[in-house]
């Protein structure tokens, strides 16, 4: 059996040469502070008003949430008790700036991917 390598833009992934391809996430957005939901993808329009945005209490491993701030007021990802990428803070996101968070374990927390 041969292999081709190609590069993972599309996000796929690969086990035992069975390809994964995964759902697109639904796109909601929120323009008020909100509890989010795991394997959503959202906008955050703070537009209006700055958001405090809360990542799930319960996640298990492999768990996604897509988040991108469009406006100018501030965006905090509130951690939950969970850690996002190691740490034991809440994130803040600049303009414009998107993330991928992947939920590993109760260890890791939140890492970007």
């Amino acid at each position: 059996m041969s292999v081709e390598v190609y590069p993972n833009i599309y996000n796929v992934d690969v086990y035992e040469s069975v390809v994964y391809v995964p759902t697109a996430l639904e796109l909601l957005k929120v323009s008020e502070d909100a509890q989010l939901l795991s394997n959503k993808a959202y906008v955050a329009d703070s537009s209006s008003a700055s958001l405090s945005l809360v990542l799930p209490l319960s996640s298990k491993s492999g768990d996604s949430v897509e988040i991108v701030r469009y406006g100018s007021n501030a965006v905090t990802v509130s951690r939950n008790g969970h850690r996002i990428n190691g740490s034991e803070q809440d994130l803040s996101l600049a303009e414009l700036q998107s993330i991928r968070l992947r939920y590993v374990d109760s260890t890791i927390g939140w890492i970007n991917f």
